[in-house]
Parts: C-alpha cells; structure tokens; sequence
C-alpha cells in the first residue's frame, strides 16, 4: 500500500473459508511531512485496553505466505504417505521449501513439533526430490541428528521438520520413529499437487 510517499504492508494473518479478515492494520513508513495536531486526549487509568497478541494457526487453518502467495496448513496424520494422502485429498502437496526465506516462514509459522515435509529419495537413493515435482534448490539438513534412527542412510527416504532450529533428517518407514515422531505435516496449495508414492 502506498500513500503521499510512504508505505506498508500487511503480515501473515489467518484465513478461513469464505470469511473476510475482520481487521487488518497497515503502518506506513517513510519520510513524513511534520503537521501540528493538538495535544492528545488523556485517556483515564485503566480504560486503556490492549489486544491480545495473535495466536499460531491452528490445524485446518490455512495460511497465506505474503512472500509467495502460497497458502499452507497443518494437518494430522499417521505418517508420511497419510500426511501425502491427505494433501493429494485437498488438491494440494506436502511442502514444497524452496529457499531461506520460505524456510524461515515456515519455521515461525508451524515451528514447535516435529512434522512432515515433501521431500524424499524413495524413487532412488540419493536423488531427493519434492513430491510436488518441484526442483530442489535448497535444503536446511540437520548437522548432529535429533531423532535416533538406526536405520542405515540408504532406508532413509522420507524427511522430518525438527522441532529444534527446524532443521531436517531423513527418516527410515522401517525405524520404531516412524509412526511416532510426527503425527502431522505442513502441506501446501500453489497449484500443485503430489505425485502419489505407494508404501
């Protein structure tokens, strides 16, 4: 938004089915014209009131990155090919992370616990991919892994969000982890959609 030289936008904010954000407030910036206003009115103690700061979305809720004009949401799920189904049902697909910034959004936004994202190397060891059939142009791989999987690398096909610094591991169908670390995944609707992998 613009207005007389200075302008603003608005931050992520939640948007739910066919209802209109009832309130979004924009500040603008810039170099202003000093003007002179009369003095404020003091308000009495105590008739001040303050908003509550805004709360994470919750599961079903999607969000729209300003960044991308994507939207996201948090869903529950059994596992990796669940969360896949589910993203699939909805015409959409387990995030897709493309660069720092989406990483760093997605990490605010859906940060806390551990949970699924698009990327895996089940079609050929080695060769991540998204499942949204997106190119891998960045990739944030935990340094000292989190979670114990003892699988050999080669059964690590599917990748976790870690809750800590939201970094990722790879982690094995076949590992005591998998049905236990992550019971949801972000997925996300930007026209396109999961190509299914079969367990």
């Amino acid at each position: 938004m613009e207005y007389n030289d200075l302008s603003a936008g608005a931050g992520p904010f939640l948007l739910k089915d066919n209802v209109q954000p009832e309130e979004i407030v924009f500040t603008l910036e810039g170099k202003l014209d000093v003007v002179e206003l009369p003095p404020p009115k003091i308000k009495a103690p105590g008739s001040i009131k303050f908003r509550e700061p805004p709360a994470p979305p919750t599961k079903g809720v999607w969000v729209i990155n300003p960044a991308n004009g994507h939207a996201y949401k948090r869903i529950q799920c059994e596992d990796w090919y669940d969360a896949q189904r589910k993203a699939v049902a909805e015409g959409a697909h387990l995030v897709s992370i493309n660069d720092e910034s989406e990483q760093h959004w997605v990490q605010v936004i859906f940060g806390g616990q551990p949970f699924w994202i698009g990327l895996t190397d089940a079609e050929k060891e080695g060769e991540w991919q998204w499942d949204s059939g997106e190119p891998v142009t960045y990739t944030n791989w935990v340094i000292h892994p989190i979670l114990r999987d003892k699988s050999p690398d080669t059964e690590k096909d599917y990748v976790v969000f870690t809750f800590i610094r939201g970094e990722w591991q790879s982690i094995s169908p076949k590992s005591l982890l998998w049905g236990e670390i992550a019971k949801q995944a972000v997925i996300e609707k930007d026209g396109l959609v999961s190509t299914i992998i079969n367990k």
